[in-house]
């Protein structure tokens, strides 16, 4: 049995968190728009040009990379705010 000390070392257990931002690659042309206005570098290009979503934790939920996608290949989820107390 765990004491104290050790417990409060660990880590918590927590579920993965989906990233905010989603691509439909059967959508996607790979026209780099996204990779290029997203402000907080969330895309890279794979080798075929098709964005990845390779620092999802940078994403913002900024909505810049859906309106811009001319193929509605992108979505975005909004990230909810903190109820004010």
């Amino acid at each position: 049995m765990p004491n104290e000390a050790e417990a409060d070392s660990r880590s918590p257990v927590t579920e993965p968190v989906e990233p905010p931002v989603s691509i439909r690659r059967e959508w996607c042309k790979a026209c780099g728009i996204c990779i290029e206005f997203c402000p907080k570098k969330v895309f890279d290009a794979d080798e075929e040009g098709h964005p990845i979503i390779a620092r999802p934790e940078e994403c913002s939920s900024c909505q810049i990379c859906e309106q811009l996608c001319p193929d509605f290949a992108v979505s975005v989820r909004r990230k909810r705010r903190a109820p004010k107390s």
